[in-house]
C-alpha cells in the first residue's frame, strides 16, 4: 500500500535483527551452544583398524580379528557388523566376491584405547585362499568406523612352501656432473637408524630380529659409488643452499659406516647380494634403441660390487630394473656371465612353451642362443609390497597362490625406488617366523633346490617404447652423446681415463630414475645434464689435439710424402686416421692410421701417388673430424713457380724486341733525291 506523502515508513518489528545488537547476542549464544552441546557420536571416534590375529587361518577352524585404536569418549553400546567375502585374488579386488558369512558382534561400551578380539565362525572360511573381512563399527544408527582386512586361509596339512624375498636397494643417481649431491637421499641412506625406510641398517636389523630369515638384496652399484664419494667429503644442495661436509664430518663417517654394513651383509650366509646394471637403467629401453650400454653397465655393475663390497663369492644373479625383461635385452645379462635374472612373472606369458607353474625358475633363450635362467616374481605378491606394505594382503596372496597349487614363490616390492617399509618388514618377518610351512631362501638357495630344465625355452617379448616428450628428449640427447664416445674409444682405447669418465656419465644419463613413468621433471633435467657431460668429456679430449700445416714433398715415381705437425695435449696417445682427398670432393685417395704420442710430433704419410691439384688432409678420430687442412701438389716445372715466372718475362721481352725489329724492316724507304725526314719530338717551350 502506498503511504500518504510526508508520512514516515514504519518497518516491521524485528526487521533490523541482522544489523542490530541482537545479532551479536545470537552469535555469542551460538558459540556457547557449540561448546556445551555434545557433538554426534562419530565425532568422538578416533582411528580404528582391524587386522587378523594370525598370519594364516586354518580352513574349518575359528578365525579371529583384532580391532584396535582409540575412542575419544563414551558413545554407549558399540556393535560390529562383519561381512566375509571370498575366495579370490587380492589383485582383482573383492567387490564381486561371494559372501561367506555375515554376523553382528556386540562390543559393549568403548572408551579410550580399544583392543577387541572378534571370533569368526568356521563357515566364514570354507576353503583355502584369500578372503576379505569388512568390519563396520557403530553405536545405534551412528557409524564409528568402516574397516577391512585380508584373511589367508590354508588347509590344516598345508605342504611346505619355499619363499625367496628380494629387497631392492636402488636410489638412483643423486649427483650432478660437478659432483654435488642434489638432495639428501644418499646421506639419509647411510644414516644409522634401522627404523628409517631408506637406511642401510634396516636389512641388517632383520638378521638380528629374525635369525632364521634368508633373503636377497638387489643393490644398485651406482649407490655404492656415491657412498664412496661421500666418505672423502662432499657437498649437498638442499632447499636452494649448498652445504659442505668435510671428510671428518659425521655424515662422511656415516657413509663409510653404511658401506661397512653392506660389506658385513655380503659375508652373511643368510643374505645374497645381487647387482643391477651399474646405474639401474631401463634395459628394455636401451635394447629397443639397439644400444649395447646395457651389457657394459652389467659388466661394470658386477665389477663395482666386487670391488666395493668384496664378497667371498660374487652372486651369479642380477636384478632387472623395473622387472621388465625383453628378448632384445637378454644378451645384456647372458654375455655378462649372469646365470639368473630377477624379473616379473609376466615375462613367462611370452614364452614359446607354456609352463604348468609360471612361478618356477625357467631357462630362457633368444634367437642368438643367449641364455639365462628367469626367476619370476609373482605380481600378486609384489602388489602387496607397494610404498606402504600391506602384510595381511601379502599373506592372503600367498594363500591364494597355494590354493592354485604353487609351492615356490619369489617376491619383491612393486617399485624399485620406493624405500623399504620398516614396520611392514618387521610385521612380515614376525608372520614368517610364526609360520612353520614357509621356508625362506636366498635366490641361489632356491635355484639349487628347484633347478630348471636345461633345455631353454624361446622368449618372444618386445617393448621398451617410452612415450612422452621428456623421455623422447632424453633419449635423443643420449643418442647424440653415444657416437662421440665410440669415436673416443677408437682413438684412446677402452681403458683410457676419459673413456671411462664419458661412459659413466652416459650410464648416469641412462638411469631408469628419469625414464620411468611419472618421472619428476627436475630428475629428467639432471639426466640431460649427464648426457651433456658425456659429450663435454669427449669434446675436451678431441680439442686437445691440434693439427698444423701440411707439407707435401716430391719423391721419385710421381709420389709425395705428406708431412703434418700434430700436437697431442691429451693425457694419452691417440690413434688417428689421416685421410687425403681432392678438395673438390670425391673418394679418399688414401687413409692411413697413425698413433700420436702424448706431446705430438710430425706425422709423415709416405709415397702417396697423386696428380697435380689441390687436396685436403682430414684428421679423424673414428667418425669425428678433428681438422681438415688444404694443400697443393705440382709436378716437374709446375712445381717451380719462379721458373715459370722467369720464362714468362723472357717470352714477353722477346715478343717486344721482335715486334720492333719487324716494324723497322717492313717500313717503306723515302724517294730518291729526297732526304729522309727525321721527326724530332720537342718538349714544351
Amino acid at each position: 500500500m502506498r503511504l500518504p506523502a510526508g508520512m514516515p515508513e514504519r518497518r516491521p518489528r524485528g526487521s533490523g535483527l541482522l544489523s542490530g545488537p541482537l545479532f551479536l547476542v545470537a552469535c555469542l549464544l551460538g558459540c556457547v551452544l557449540l561448546l556445551v552441546v555434545p557433538g554426534p557420536s562419530w565425532a568422538l571416534a578416533s582411528s580404528l583398524a582391524v587386522t587378523p590375529a594370525t598370519p594364516f587361518c586354518v580352513v574349518g577352524e575359528t578365525a579371529r580379528l583384532h580391532v584396535t585404536g582409540t575412542m575419544a569418549g563414551p558413545v554407549g553400546a558399540v556393535t560390529a557388523r562383519i561381512q566375509v567375502c571370498g575366495p579370490g585374488r587380492p589383485s582383482s579386488g573383492a567387490e564381486d566376491w561371494p559372501i561367506t558369512a555375515e554376523l553382528t558382534v556386540p562390543m559393549g561400551d568403548l572408551e579410550g584405547e580399544v583392543d577387541y578380539t572378534i571370533s569368526l565362525p568356521a563357515r566364514a572360511l570354507p576353503q583355502a585362499g584369500a578372503f576379505e573381512a569388512r568390519v563396520t563399527v557403530g553405536a545405534g544408527d551412528t557409524q564409528l568406523g568402516l574397516m577391512s582386512t585380508w584373511l589367508a586361509a590354508v588347509v590344516s596339512d598345508q605342504a611346505n612352501v619355499d619363499l625367496a624375498l628380494v629387497l631392492p636397494l636402488i636410489r638412483g643417481v643423486r649427483q650432478d656432473p660437478s659432483g654435488a649431491f642434489v638432495d639428501s637421499v644418499i646421506r639419509e641412506t647411510a644414516a644409522p637408524f634401522s627404523d628409517a625406510g631408506g637406511s642401510l641398517y634396516l636389512p641388517a636389523s632383520l638378521l638380528r630380529d629374525f635369525p632364521g630369515w634368508h633373503f636377497s638384496l638387489a643393490v644398485e652399484p651406482a649407490l655404492l659409488s656415491q657412498l664412496e664419494s661421500q666418505t672423502g667429503g662432499f657437498s649437498e644442495v638442499s632447499g636452494g643452499s649448498l652445504t659442505e661436509y668435510s671428510a671428518e664430518s659425521t655424515e662422511a663417517r656415516q657413509a663409510a659406516g653404511g658401506l661397512a654394513v653392506l660389506r658385513g651383509l655380503a659375508r652373511e650366509p643368510a643374505v645374497e647380494i645381487i647387482p643391477t646394471p651399474y646405474a639401474a637403467p631401463a634395459a628394455a629401453v636401451l635394447a629397443e634403441q639397439g644400444w649395447q650400454e646395457g651389457l657394459e653397465q652389467m659388466r661394470l655393475g658386477r665389477a663395482t660390487l666386487q670391488r666395493v663390497l668384496q664378497p667371498g663369492q660374487i652372486s651369479g644373479g642380477a636384478y632387472v630394473p623395473g622387472q621388465d625383461l625383453t628378448t632384445r635385452c637378454l644378451a645384456y645379462f647372458s654375455q655378462a656371465s649372469v646365470e639368473y635374472v630377477v624379473a616379473s612373472a609376466m615375462v613367462t606369458k611370452d614364452l614359446a612353451e607354456s609352463s604348468q607353474d609360471p612361478l618356477l625358475p625357467v631357462r630362457i633363450a633368444d634367437s642368438e642362443n643367449n641364455r639365462v635362467t628367469l626367476m619370476p616374481v609373482s605380481s600378486e605378491l609384489s602388489s602387496a609390497l607397494a610404498d606402504t606394505w600391506d602384510v595381511p594382503r601379502f599373506f592372503a596372496a600367498v594363500a591364494s597362490l597355494l590354493a592354485d597349487g604353487r609351492s615356490v614363490l619369489i617376491a619383491a616390492p612393486a617399485h624399485d625406488y620406493a624405500q623399504l617399509d620398516p614396520a611392514g618388514l618387521r610385521a612380515l618377518g614376525l608372520g614368517l617366523s610364526q609360520t612353520e610351512f614357509i621356508s625362506t631362501l636366498t635366490l641361489a638357495e632356491l635355484l639349487e633346490k628347484h633347478p630348471p630344465s636345461s633345455r631353454p625355452v624361446f622368449l618372444s617379448r618386445f617393448g621398451g617404447h617410452q612415450p612422452g616428450l621428456m623421455a623422447h628428449t632424453l633419449i635423443e640427447r643420449i643418442r647424440e652423446a653415444r657416437g662421440p664416445i665410440a669415436d673416443l674409444v677408437v682413438a684412446a682405447g677402452e681403458r683410457a681415463g676419459p673413456v671411462s669418465a664419458a661412459r659413466v656419465a652416459l650410464f648416469h644419463a641412462e638411469s631408469r630414475l628419469w625414464l620411468r613413468e611419472g618421472a619428476d621433471p627436475a630428475h629428467v633435467n639432471l639426466g640431460l645434464s649427464w648426457a651433456r657431460e658425456a659429450r663435454r668429456v669427449v669434446e675436451g679430449e678431441f680439442a686437445a689435439v691440434h693439427v698444423g700445416k701440411v707439407n707435401a714433398r716430391e719423391r721419385e715415381g710421381r709420389a709425395v710424402d705428406v708431412a703434418v705437425a700434430v700436437d697431442n695435449a691429451a693425457g694419452q696417445p691417440m690413434s688417428l686416421a689421416f685421410e687425403v682427398a681432392p678438395s673438390e670432393g670425391g673418394e679418399p685417395l688414401t687413409v692411413v692410421e697413425r698413433t700420436v704420442e702424448v706431446g705430438g710430433g710430425t706425422v709423415v704419410l709416405e709415397g702417396i701417388a697423386v696428380p697435380t691439384g689441390r687436396y685436403l688432409l682430414a684428421v679423424r678420430a673414428g667418425s669425428t673430424e678433428l681438422a681438415s687442412v688444404p694443400f697443393s701438389v705440382r709436378w716437374g716445372w709446375a712445381a717451380e713457380w719462379w721458373l715459370w715466372t722467369a720464362a714468362a718475362l723472357v717470352l714477353c721481352t722477346a715478343a717486344v724486341v721482335t715486334a720492333k725489329w719487324w716494324r723497322r724492316r717492313t717500313a717503306s724507304p723515302p724517294p730518291k733525291g729526297e732526304p729522309a725526314v727525321r721527326r724530332v719530338r720537342r718538349g714544351p717551350s
